[in-house]
């Protein structure tokens, strides 16, 4: 999370409202059991020129994956999703 520009970092985490990541090499729940670690776990994140690739797992009954693409400009965006086809990204369960 710390590689991440702030601004994507803040928009990641708002999307899924407040949620907590665990970095790729730390500790996570993938469980549905509240044990204090995170739920989700940064798998993948890529920077494509002025955009943000970010893939992460997502525990809970069934573990799943998210993937999503931010843009820089004109402000924090999402332009592509492959965890969420709803025209509404707050639909979503990120």
């Amino acid at each position: 999370m710390a590689n991440l520009p702030p601004e994507v970092r803040q928009a990641l985490i708002s999307l899924c409202k407040g949620c907590i990541f665990a970095n790729f090499n730390e500790p996570w729940n993938e469980t549905d059991y509240m044990d204090g670690l995170p739920q989700r776990h940064l798998t993948k994140t890529e920077q494509r020129g002025l955009d943000w690739l970010i893939e992460y797992d997502h525990g809970g009954i069934a573990t799943h994956s998210h993937t999503v693409i931010f843009a820089l400009t004109p402000k924090v965006h999402i332009i592509d999703s492959g965890s969420c086809t709803s025209p509404q990204e707050n639909e979503c369960e990120w």
